[in-house]
Protein backbone atom coordinates (compact mmCIF):
# COMPACT_ATOMS: atom_id res chain seq x y z
CA UNK A 1 0.00 0.00 0.00
CA UNK A 2 1.21 3.41 -0.97
CA UNK A 3 1.65 5.62 2.02
CA UNK A 4 1.64 9.68 2.64
CA UNK A 5 4.57 10.00 5.36
CA UNK A 6 4.29 13.75 5.29
CA UNK A 7 2.93 17.21 3.54
CA UNK A 8 5.39 19.96 3.48
CA UNK A 9 4.63 23.95 2.48
CA UNK A 10 1.71 26.15 2.80
CA UNK A 11 0.15 25.79 -0.68
CA UNK A 12 -0.49 23.49 -3.67
CA UNK A 13 2.59 25.36 -5.41
CA UNK A 14 5.19 25.14 -2.61
CA UNK A 15 3.47 21.75 -1.62
CA UNK A 16 6.04 18.42 -1.28
CA UNK A 17 4.35 14.77 -0.53
CA UNK A 18 6.51 12.13 1.15
CA UNK A 19 5.67 8.77 0.05
CA UNK A 20 7.09 5.30 1.04
CA UNK A 21 6.23 1.94 -0.35
CA UNK A 22 6.70 -1.09 1.91
CA UNK A 23 9.42 -3.45 1.04
CA UNK A 24 11.14 -0.63 -0.69
CA UNK A 25 13.92 -1.00 2.60
CA UNK A 26 12.46 2.22 3.87
CA UNK A 27 13.01 4.17 0.68
CA UNK A 28 11.04 7.36 0.64
CA UNK A 29 10.16 9.42 -2.40
CA UNK A 30 9.91 13.29 -2.18
CA UNK A 31 7.18 14.87 -4.54
CA UNK A 32 7.85 18.16 -5.00
CA UNK A 33 5.03 20.66 -5.85
CA UNK A 34 6.99 23.62 -6.79
CA UNK A 35 8.64 22.87 -10.49
CA UNK A 36 4.93 22.93 -11.25
CA UNK A 37 1.12 20.94 -10.70
CA UNK A 38 1.71 19.02 -13.99
CA UNK A 39 5.40 17.93 -12.89
CA UNK A 40 4.80 16.76 -9.69
CA UNK A 41 1.60 14.81 -11.00
CA UNK A 42 3.89 12.75 -13.19
CA UNK A 43 6.83 12.32 -10.56
CA UNK A 44 3.46 10.57 -8.61
CA UNK A 45 3.08 8.56 -11.54
CA UNK A 46 6.03 7.57 -11.58
CA UNK A 47 6.47 6.69 -7.94
CA UNK A 48 3.66 4.53 -8.38
CA UNK A 49 5.11 2.78 -11.07
CA UNK A 50 8.29 2.26 -9.33
CA UNK A 51 6.71 1.22 -6.32
CA UNK A 52 4.40 -1.90 -7.58
CA UNK A 53 7.87 -3.46 -9.26
CA UNK A 54 9.18 -2.77 -5.65
CA UNK A 55 6.30 -3.82 -3.86
CA UNK A 56 6.00 -6.83 -6.39
CA UNK A 57 9.90 -8.24 -5.56
CA UNK A 58 9.08 -7.90 -2.38
CA UNK A 59 5.80 -9.90 -1.85
CA UNK A 60 6.25 -12.05 -4.57
CA UNK A 61 5.94 -12.63 -8.06
CA UNK A 62 2.73 -10.97 -9.73
CA UNK A 63 0.66 -14.20 -10.36
CA UNK A 64 0.20 -15.03 -13.91
CA UNK A 65 -2.67 -12.74 -15.84
CA UNK A 66 -6.13 -14.91 -16.56
CA UNK A 67 -6.95 -15.11 -20.17
CA UNK A 68 -9.52 -12.73 -21.52
CA UNK A 69 -11.90 -15.94 -22.50
CA UNK A 70 -11.82 -16.86 -18.75
CA UNK A 71 -12.83 -13.69 -17.58
CA UNK A 72 -15.16 -13.17 -20.19
CA UNK A 73 -16.76 -16.15 -18.86
CA UNK A 74 -16.51 -15.38 -15.19
CA UNK A 75 -18.20 -12.23 -16.16
CA UNK A 76 -21.15 -14.38 -17.81
CA UNK A 77 -21.58 -16.53 -15.15
CA UNK A 78 -21.89 -14.13 -12.62
CA UNK A 79 -24.28 -11.99 -14.68
CA UNK A 80 -26.21 -14.18 -16.54
CA UNK A 81 -29.01 -11.19 -17.14
CA UNK A 82 -26.26 -9.10 -19.13
CA UNK A 83 -25.34 -9.35 -22.72
CA UNK A 84 -21.56 -9.28 -22.59
CA UNK A 85 -19.82 -9.18 -25.80
CA UNK A 86 -16.36 -9.36 -25.43
CA UNK A 87 -13.09 -9.34 -23.68
CA UNK A 88 -9.47 -8.44 -23.97
CA UNK A 89 -6.34 -7.82 -22.18
CA UNK A 90 -6.47 -3.72 -21.46
CA UNK A 91 -2.66 -1.74 -21.79
CA UNK A 92 -2.78 -2.33 -17.72
CA UNK A 93 -1.74 -5.57 -16.68
CA UNK A 94 -4.18 -7.82 -15.08
CA UNK A 95 -7.01 -5.51 -16.10
CA UNK A 96 -9.35 -6.66 -18.46
CA UNK A 97 -11.94 -4.79 -20.74
CA UNK A 98 -15.52 -6.05 -21.29
CA UNK A 99 -18.05 -5.08 -23.36
CA UNK A 100 -21.69 -4.98 -23.29
CA UNK A 101 -24.23 -4.29 -25.57
CA UNK A 102 -23.84 -0.25 -24.42
CA UNK A 103 -20.94 0.01 -22.58
CA UNK A 104 -17.30 -0.93 -21.28
CA UNK A 105 -16.24 -1.89 -17.89
CA UNK A 106 -13.11 -3.07 -16.23
CA UNK A 107 -12.04 -5.75 -14.30
CA UNK A 108 -9.81 -7.50 -12.26
CA UNK A 109 -9.15 -11.22 -13.73
CA UNK A 110 -12.03 -12.48 -10.64
CA UNK A 111 -14.27 -10.62 -12.39
CA UNK A 112 -15.03 -9.31 -8.78
CA UNK A 113 -14.19 -5.71 -9.06
CA UNK A 114 -15.02 -3.28 -11.83
CA UNK A 115 -14.90 0.11 -12.79
CA UNK A 116 -16.38 2.13 -15.75
CA UNK A 117 -15.18 4.47 -17.40
CA UNK A 118 -12.37 5.20 -20.05
CA UNK A 119 -9.07 4.35 -20.55
CA UNK A 120 -6.72 7.10 -20.93
CA UNK A 121 -2.66 7.37 -22.42
CA UNK A 122 -1.08 10.08 -19.99
CA UNK A 123 1.22 10.34 -22.62
CA UNK A 124 -0.39 10.89 -25.71
CA UNK A 125 -3.62 11.95 -24.01
CA UNK A 126 -5.78 9.59 -26.40
CA UNK A 127 -8.34 6.50 -25.12
CA UNK A 128 -7.11 3.28 -26.59
CA UNK A 129 -10.83 2.17 -25.85
CA UNK A 130 -12.27 5.19 -27.79
CA UNK A 131 -10.15 3.67 -30.62
CA UNK A 132 -11.01 0.73 -30.33
CA UNK A 133 -14.42 1.79 -30.43
CA UNK A 134 -13.94 3.84 -33.85
CA UNK A 135 -12.58 0.66 -35.53
CA UNK A 136 -15.29 -1.54 -34.53
CA UNK A 137 -17.92 1.11 -35.48
CA UNK A 138 -16.28 1.66 -38.97
CA UNK A 139 -16.46 -2.21 -39.45
CA UNK A 140 -19.91 -2.40 -38.60
CA UNK A 141 -20.53 0.33 -41.11
CA UNK A 142 -18.44 -0.94 -43.80
CA UNK A 143 -21.27 -4.29 -43.11
CA UNK A 144 -24.25 -2.25 -43.09
CA UNK A 145 -27.33 -2.41 -45.11
CA UNK A 146 -27.83 0.49 -46.44
CA UNK A 147 -30.98 -0.32 -48.00
CA UNK A 148 -32.55 0.56 -44.28
CA UNK A 149 -31.26 4.06 -44.76
CA UNK A 150 -32.86 6.77 -46.56
CA UNK A 151 -29.97 8.32 -49.04
CA UNK A 152 -29.47 11.51 -49.75
CA UNK A 153 -26.71 13.75 -52.12
CA UNK A 154 -25.60 16.81 -51.64
CA UNK A 155 -23.07 17.85 -54.84
CA UNK A 156 -20.85 15.47 -55.70
CA UNK A 157 -21.69 13.22 -52.62
CA UNK A 158 -18.06 12.21 -52.24
CA UNK A 159 -18.08 12.46 -48.77
CA UNK A 160 -19.86 9.92 -46.27
CA UNK A 161 -22.26 10.74 -43.47
CA UNK A 162 -24.53 8.46 -41.93
CA UNK A 163 -27.55 9.96 -39.71
CA UNK A 164 -29.55 7.85 -36.87
CA UNK A 165 -32.20 10.40 -36.18
CA UNK A 166 -35.70 10.21 -34.72
CA UNK A 167 -38.68 12.10 -36.25
CA UNK A 168 -40.04 13.27 -33.49
CA UNK A 169 -36.49 14.82 -32.00
CA UNK A 170 -36.33 18.79 -32.10
CA UNK A 171 -32.48 18.28 -31.97
CA UNK A 172 -32.98 16.28 -35.40
CA UNK A 173 -35.31 18.72 -36.70
CA UNK A 174 -32.68 21.29 -36.48
CA UNK A 175 -29.59 19.31 -37.30
CA UNK A 176 -31.78 18.75 -40.60
CA UNK A 177 -31.34 22.73 -41.14
CA UNK A 178 -27.63 22.34 -40.39
CA UNK A 179 -26.85 19.41 -43.00
CA UNK A 180 -28.49 21.07 -45.71
CA UNK A 181 -26.23 23.83 -46.09
CA UNK A 182 -23.25 20.94 -46.13
CA UNK A 183 -21.81 20.28 -49.62
CA UNK A 184 -20.58 17.24 -51.22
CA UNK A 185 -21.81 14.34 -48.88
CA UNK A 186 -23.41 11.50 -49.13
CA UNK A 187 -26.21 11.40 -46.35
CA UNK A 188 -27.38 7.87 -45.00
CA UNK A 189 -30.12 8.22 -42.68
CA UNK A 190 -31.14 5.40 -40.19
CA UNK A 191 -34.98 6.27 -38.98
CA UNK A 192 -34.18 5.56 -35.50
CA UNK A 193 -37.58 6.01 -33.60
CA UNK A 194 -36.93 6.37 -29.37
CA UNK A 195 -40.18 5.81 -28.12
CA UNK A 196 -39.40 6.18 -24.56
CA UNK A 197 -39.03 9.77 -24.92
CA UNK A 198 -41.26 9.71 -27.90
CA UNK A 199 -44.02 7.54 -28.15
CA UNK A 200 -45.68 8.37 -31.13
CA UNK A 201 -42.10 7.90 -33.12
CA UNK A 202 -42.65 4.80 -34.34
CA UNK A 203 -45.84 5.96 -36.07
CA UNK A 204 -44.09 8.46 -37.46
CA UNK A 205 -41.36 6.55 -38.83
CA UNK A 206 -43.88 3.89 -40.54
CA UNK A 207 -45.61 6.58 -41.64
CA UNK A 208 -41.97 8.27 -43.68
CA UNK A 209 -41.05 4.58 -44.37
CA UNK A 210 -43.73 3.25 -46.42
CA UNK A 211 -44.76 6.88 -48.29
CA UNK A 212 -44.25 6.59 -52.04
CA UNK A 213 -40.93 9.13 -52.27
CA UNK A 214 -38.99 8.29 -49.10
CA UNK A 215 -36.81 11.33 -49.51
CA UNK A 216 -39.22 13.70 -49.51
CA UNK A 217 -41.83 12.55 -46.86
CA UNK A 218 -38.87 13.07 -44.78
CA UNK A 219 -37.63 16.44 -45.56
CA UNK A 220 -41.53 16.86 -45.18
CA UNK A 221 -41.70 15.78 -42.32
CA UNK A 222 -38.77 17.75 -40.56
CA UNK A 223 -40.11 20.49 -41.92
CA UNK A 224 -42.83 20.75 -39.82
CA UNK A 225 -45.21 19.64 -42.71
CA UNK A 226 -47.45 17.19 -41.72
CA UNK A 227 -47.70 13.63 -44.11
CA UNK A 228 -50.67 12.55 -45.43
CA UNK A 229 -52.05 8.89 -45.14
CA UNK A 230 -49.67 6.11 -46.45
CA UNK A 231 -50.38 2.33 -47.29
CA UNK A 232 -48.66 -0.52 -44.85
CA UNK A 233 -45.49 -2.05 -45.46
CA UNK A 234 -42.26 -3.96 -44.09
CA UNK A 235 -39.82 -1.24 -42.42
CA UNK A 236 -36.46 -1.57 -41.18
CA UNK A 237 -37.35 0.51 -37.95
CA UNK A 238 -36.49 -3.01 -35.19
CA UNK A 239 -33.23 -3.64 -37.52
CA UNK A 240 -32.21 -0.01 -37.41
CA UNK A 241 -32.56 0.07 -33.29
CA UNK A 242 -30.59 -3.49 -33.29
CA UNK A 243 -27.77 -1.87 -35.31
CA UNK A 244 -27.49 1.35 -33.21
CA UNK A 245 -27.42 -0.11 -30.46
CA UNK A 246 -24.09 -2.40 -31.58
CA UNK A 247 -22.39 0.69 -32.52
CA UNK A 248 -22.92 2.08 -29.05
CA UNK A 249 -26.02 5.22 -30.40
CA UNK A 250 -27.77 6.24 -27.33
CA UNK A 251 -29.31 9.46 -28.60
CA UNK A 252 -30.58 11.08 -31.45
CA UNK A 253 -29.29 12.87 -33.47
CA UNK A 254 -26.01 10.95 -34.13
CA UNK A 255 -23.58 11.18 -37.03
CA UNK A 256 -20.80 9.04 -38.00
CA UNK A 257 -18.12 8.90 -40.35
CA UNK A 258 -17.02 5.84 -42.62
CA UNK A 259 -14.26 5.71 -40.37
CA UNK A 260 -16.29 5.50 -37.41
CA UNK A 261 -15.78 8.78 -35.43
CA UNK A 262 -19.27 9.82 -33.92
CA UNK A 263 -20.76 13.46 -32.97
CA UNK A 264 -23.87 13.22 -31.43
CA UNK A 265 -26.29 15.81 -30.54
CA UNK A 266 -27.59 19.65 -32.95
CA UNK A 267 -24.50 20.46 -34.79
CA UNK A 268 -23.95 23.72 -36.77
CA UNK A 269 -22.86 22.99 -40.37
CA UNK A 270 -19.45 24.47 -39.84
CA UNK A 271 -19.12 22.19 -36.78
CA UNK A 272 -19.84 19.54 -39.15
CA UNK A 273 -17.55 20.57 -41.65
CA UNK A 274 -14.94 20.06 -39.26
CA UNK A 275 -16.03 16.72 -38.14
CA UNK A 276 -15.72 15.48 -41.76
CA UNK A 277 -12.72 16.73 -42.02
CA UNK A 278 -11.22 15.97 -39.03
CA UNK A 279 -8.26 12.83 -38.96
CA UNK A 280 -9.19 9.56 -38.77
CA UNK A 281 -7.60 9.35 -35.12
CA UNK A 282 -9.85 11.74 -33.70
CA UNK A 283 -11.74 10.61 -30.59
CA UNK A 284 -15.47 10.97 -30.56
CA UNK A 285 -17.01 14.34 -29.97
CA UNK A 286 -20.18 14.76 -27.85
CA UNK A 287 -23.00 17.62 -27.75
Amino acid sequence: MLKVLGLRGAGLAQMSVVLRWPGADGQAVLIDFSRGFEMGIKTILSAVVAGSLVASTAFGAVPAPASASAVLAKMRSHYPEVTFQSAHQSEIRGLYEVKTDDATVYVDQEARYGVFGKLIDLVTGQSPSEQREVQQRKSMLLAADLSHAIKVVHGNGARTLYLFSDPDCPYCHRLEESLAKVENVTIYTFVYPLTQLHPQAVEHATQIWCSPDRVKAWDQWMSGTPLGAAPACATPIEANLQFGAKLGIRGTPTLLTADGRQLSGFSTPERIEAFLKAPAAATQADR
